[in-house]
């Protein structure tokens, strides 16, 4: 895979943000990261996390892939976002 770094993904929301406000579609765009290997692209990028999800709504963070804890996922988000979420 290939890391996007926070500049790009600060450029993304930015976009998001003025395309998907409420004069444009009536309402916004959540953005979601999969974050599967997050705490690799920020090793790789020698960054805190916090900074490749600052504009970032909702994060999955899988324990099993990057960090080899065998025991699910943790969905990250708003209160009401965390509220609404269902579990499977």
């Amino acid at each position: 895979g290939y890391i996007l770094k926070p500049d790009y993904l600060s450029q993304v929301t930015s976009l998001l943000d003025t395309y998907s406000s409420t004069d444009y579609l009536g309402y916004k765009i959540p953005i979601h990261l999969d974050g599967a290997r997050l705490f690799n692209a920020a090793t790789g990028l020698n960054i805190n996390i916090s900074q490749l999800v600052e504009n970032i709504d909702s994060v999955n963070i899988c324990l099993s892939k990057g960090l080899g804890c065998p025991i699910g996922s943790i969905l990250t988000g708003s209160k009401e976002f965390i509220n609404s979420a269902k579990r499977y």
